[in-house]
């Protein structure tokens, strides 16, 4: 018996890179069109802003897919969520790079969306049933480092590989890597049982829970300034990032970073709570997009605040899902799809601010960011950790 054990204990910790490997391959997705924007307009015949819709198309349709495939496969075994995740994804990303129109890639790529939509919050769900209560926040920060590899390295990669073969060279590769991450998946990762069905009113009980709506509201405004910051950290630091080397080696500090502010905030969350891990992230994340206005020319003070940016930035995403499944006391899995939907919302709207604000240089940007993350970190302050004594504040 305890050999049986100790080999369950094993596959269940090798489950966790095998589920972080398919979540990098979803991060890549969403990001690496960014880089390869001027080929796909060439390619396409089409305007810079026109090609930029690919982003905020997948965007918009994971926010709005996520909740209601969640609901749709509450029943289903997590395992085979993922792997009708990963077929809607690689369909999805083969048709992409197959298009001949702007019109019918934006078709498909609702389709990827809907299939990335599936692996992301099933993932982390699968990480938390796979963990020991105690180890619950190191195992979900275990699996979002696939998210932030993703920026550190999969992205530009990406951007590398179309910019020498082509952008559609890119999304083949993409398309490699989640045949590779669900295969391994299938062999690799536990089958957990799936959620008992229940009516839509069962299942849409989370959002009743206030602590559920207010860590929400967490995630979507302190994302709008984790990404009104990267989406424009080439204007942000200007005086720098007209040399492409410089920009290269502040986003691969970034991302860098991320991986390690991402695993150290899963163990803080163990041992003191998320709420708290939280809240100290978005007010450094605050302070430090408002240093990096003045790196000016600087190199050293733009790595420094960047990597300070990255720790921080990337310690919200993990406690904020150990705080929502604290509070699903119904085990729906909504509120972590709810999670991801907020992020990529967070996404669009970053996108259409900082659009706007760039026009006037980059103290609108960071003073905007900054303003977002006290904002949420006020918030989240005053939002306990979900206890059966706190559930209705």
């Amino acid at each position: 018996m305890e050999q049986i054990s100790t080999v369950l204990e094993c596959r269940r910790r090798l489950a966790l890179p095998l589920l972080a490997a398919g979540v990098f391959a979803v991060g890549t997705e969403g990001l690496v069109f960014a880089g390869l924007l001027p080929d796909l307009a060439a390619d396409l015949g089409v305007s810079l802003g026109a090609a930029g819709q690919v982003t905020t198309v997948f965007a918009l349709a994971y926010a709005l897919a996520a909740p209601v495939l969640s609901m749709l496969t509450e029943s289903w075994r997590p395992r085979s969520t993922l792997l009708c995740g990963f077929a809607l994804f690689t369909a999805g990303n083969v048709l992409t790079a197959s298009a001949l129109s702007l019109g019918l890639m934006l078709c498909w790529r609702v389709l990827t969306a809907a299939g990335a939509s599936l692996i992301t919050p099933t993932s982390t769900l699968l990480a938390a049933g796979i963990a020991t209560p105690q180890k619950r926040g190191r195992a979900i920060s275990v699996v979002m480092t696939g998210l932030t590899l993703a920026t550190a390295a999969g992205a530009p990669l990406g951007t590398l590989i179309g910019g020498r073969y082509g952008w559609r060279a890119a999304i083949w590769a993409i398309t490699g890597l989640g045949v590779l991450a669900a295969a391994a998946i299938a062999a690799g990762v536990p089958a957990l049982p799936g959620r008992p069905r229940r009516g839509l009113r069962a299942r849409l009980q989370p959002l009743g829970v206030p602590v559920i709506r207010r860590v929400l509201a967490v995630t979507l405004i302190g994302f709008v300034a984790v990404y009104l910051f990267y989406a424009y950290v080439s204007v942000v630091y200007a005086p720098l990032t007209g040399d492409a080397g410089v920009l290269a080696a502040i986003l691969l500090v970034i991302g860098l970073a991320g991986v390690a502010g991402n695993l150290i905030a899963g163990a803080l969350t163990d041992r003191f709570g998320a709420r708290w891990v939280v809240t100290a992230a978005l007010l450094i994340t605050a302070t430090a997009v408002l240093a990096a206005g003045m790196a000016g020319s600087s190199r050293a003070l733009a790595l420094i605040t960047a990597g300070i940016y990255g720790i921080a930035a990337w310690s919200i995403t993990g406690p904020q899902q150990h705080r929502l499944l604290a509070a699903d006391t119904a085990h729906t899995g909504l509120p972590v799809a709810l999670n991801s939907s907020a992020m990529y919302l967070a996404i669009s709207i970053a996108g259409a601010l900082g659009g706007a604000l760039a026009r006037s240089g980059h103290w609108p940007i960071l003073a905007a960011a900054a303003l977002a993350a006290l904002v949420a970190a006020g918030l989240s302050a005053r939002t306990g950790d979900y206890s059966a004594s706190n559930s209705q504040l």
